[in-house]
Formats: C-alpha cells, structure tokens, sequence
C-alpha cells in the first residue's frame, strides 16, 4: 500500500471476510478527508453522488468501473484492489471455486503473520541464491543444519556459500540453533531498480541454465513462447504472472515435503520502443 494517512484505515483489508468492511473504511476516509458526497462523487467521475451513496450505505453493489475508482481513490495497491474484488463476488450468489481459491491466497500472501517484508539492505543481505533455498530446506523433515548435510542434499552449493548462508540466516532470525524459527515467506520491493534483486535473478536463471544441462526431461520443465504482444499490455501481463506464480505456491507447497524447487518467470520485449 502506499504510504499515506490511509494506511491505518487499510491496514487489516486482508483480514477482511465481508464487503461491509470496505464500506466502512471508505467511510472513514471520507471523514478523515473531510469531503463531501458530491465533491467525492465528481472526484471519481459521477455527476451524481446518488450511486456512490447507494454503494456505501449497502444498497447498491459497486460496479466494476466505481469499485476500481474507488480502490485507486483510495491509493490501493493492485493486490489489495484485487482483493476487494473478489470479497465482493465471493459473497454473492455461488462463486466460483477459482475465485475462492483466489481469494484465500491472497489472503494468506498478504497476510502480517505469513509475509516477512525486506528492506533494500536486508534485500542486499539476502539476494545470494543459497539464501532462499536453504530456508526452505531447512523447513523440511529431517533436516541437518551442517554444511555437509546440506552439501549432499543441494546441487551446486560449495562449502563455504553454504556456511556463509546458515550463519546469515542465525544472525537475521530466520534459524535458531539450526532449526527454522521464522518461516514467514520473504517479500522484497516490486518494480524497485535494485542491483541486489538482479543478481538474485541471474543467479536463478544460473542455476536454471544448469538444469538444461544436468537434469533429465522428466526432472524439469523448461517452456518458452515468442508471440507479437502490445507493449499497452505489459501491466496486465505482469498482473497475470504474479497471480499465477501465488497459485502455483499455494497449490504445490507442502509442509511435510522434503525437496526443494524452483519457479522462474519471466517475460520481456525482443523489440525496441
């Protein structure tokens, strides 16, 4: 969310289990702002402040077009807009299984008690690539905080990447003594220019170019599409890799799983501007 006098007002919308709620937000902010309804209703575009009025008494559904003015009105991140969204069609009539789905990953993405959000310094601490999958194993059953255990368990880890890593994650909180403590899922800045989080990715697009060569077809999956696209398209398609990548985690992590994968994404123009 961006920084603002709403954050308080929002602060718990992932917590939220009814549209009420977001009518009662909307609410508080219309008086923290101190406009009235048909100033706010021009605001957003409506020369009558009759539907806004409708939508936030509870007698009126907002449609698509007002909900999203109202989510940037608000200054609401794209997750959160989406969020909102699906609140509103999860409660009416039979939703969807997909839109449930949908809706309780976010829920759980964004959550305080699931997400541990970085700084651009522990962003710089964290980006080697050993980091990440590391906490993961170390979530695993069985798992033996030496570096010689991890060694046989880990493809291209050398000794002293690895002793570097667990002794950065003791020092960050994230184990204790050997033993993962702090399991929240690690969030770093999104679209922030950062040296830290480009070599993170090259180092991942690494170790995916050794798996071409070192894992058999049956191990992997490596797919690549070229298609003529508009550049006008680029935040949707952005949008739609980022959901993906939330429900591909939220269907194929498991607790109680031993091995340790990795998903890259990524989409880029061959062309120039």
């Amino acid at each position: 969310m961006s920084a603002s006098g709403n954050t308080l007002i929002f602060q718990s919308l992932f917590e939220w289990r009814d549209p009420a709620q977001f009518r009662e937000a909307l609410l508080a902010l219309q008086s923290q702002r101190r406009v009235s309804l048909p100033t706010w209703a021009k605001r957003l575009g409506y020369q009558s402040p009759r539907s806004l009025g409708m939508v936030l008494n509870g007698s009126r559904r907002p449609s698509a077009k007002l909900l999203a003015s109202l989510c940037a009105d608000a200054q609401l991140s794209a997750a959160e807009t989406e969020f909102i969204s699906l609140l509103y069609v999860t409660t009416k009539g039979r939703p969807s299984p997909a839109a449930l789905r949908r809706l309780e990953v976010l829920r759980k993405q964004h959550s305080p008690a699931q997400r541990r959000t970085l700084s651009l310094s522990e962003v710089g601490q964290l980006s080697h690539w050993l980091t990440f999958v590391i906490k993961q194993l170390a979530g695993a059953p069985g798992f033996t905080p030496t570096v010689m255990w991890i060694r046989s368990r880990l493809k291209n880890a050398d000794s002293i990447s690895v002793k570097r890593t667990l002794d950065l994650l003791e020092s960050l909180g994230i184990l204790q003594g050997g033993r993962l403590v702090d399991s929240r899922a690690l969030f770093g800045p999104i679209d922030t220019p950062s040296t830290f989080v480009r070599r993170h990715h090259r180092q991942m697009l690494q170790q995916a170019s050794k798996a071409i060569e070192d894992e058999p077809v049956d191990r992997r999956e490596i797919l690549s599409c070229t298609l003529r696209v508009s550049s006008r398209d680029l935040p949707t398609i952005k949008k739609r890799m980022r959901a993906f990548a939330d429900e591909f985690e939220a269907e194929f992590e498991k607790a109680d799983a031993s091995d340790v994968g990795q998903l890259n994404l990524q989409f880029f123009l061959h062309t120039r501007d």
